[in-house]
């Protein structure tokens, strides 16, 4: 991996690790605990969130902080939290405005998981180590 990739992934993972703390920090706040699972909750930069999606956030952000010490971990990072924000986001389509939807998520929120979790699986596998020969390393010198 070229060292561009290498910053390019750690710096995303910090990147989205701040902005997954504040945003828990900041819904908590703003939702002030009030409707801990409901489906409509607190505006939030056009979105809609409830303390149960700010804690999903609080804690992604926190076992991001962890994961995104090195470049391996910040690469799982990536790829974790990107397919699980892809799920999400996918989810609120499936889902949309019903008492099913927990997270009180909106069409907003669920198209920002969306992009987030595309964002988060191309920095994770555009960032995959080489593939190595394992019949390279066995076999006799010419």
């Amino acid at each position: 991996m070229s060292p561009l990739q290498a910053r390019a992934v750690t710096a995303y993972a910090r990147l989205v690790v701040g902005v997954f703390i504040v945003l828990g920090i900041v819904g908590l706040l703003k939702t002030r605990f009030d409707g801990f699972a409901a489906s409509e909750g607190a505006s939030l930069l056009h979105m809609t969130v409830n303390p149960l999606m700010s804690l999903v956030h609080l804690a992604a952000g926190l076992g991001g902080v962890w994961l995104a010490r090195n470049l391996a971990g910040a690469r799982r990072f990536g790829l974790w939290t990107g397919a699980a924000a892809l799920v999400l986001g996918l989810l609120e389509f499936v889902v949309g405005d019903s008492d099913a939807d927990i997270l009180g998520r909106d069409g907003t929120l669920g198209a920002a998981h969306v992009a987030l979790g595309l964002a988060g699986l191309a920095v994770g596998l555009w960032s995959r180590p080489p593939a190595t020969d394992a019949t390279a390393a066995t076999a006799p010198p010419a």
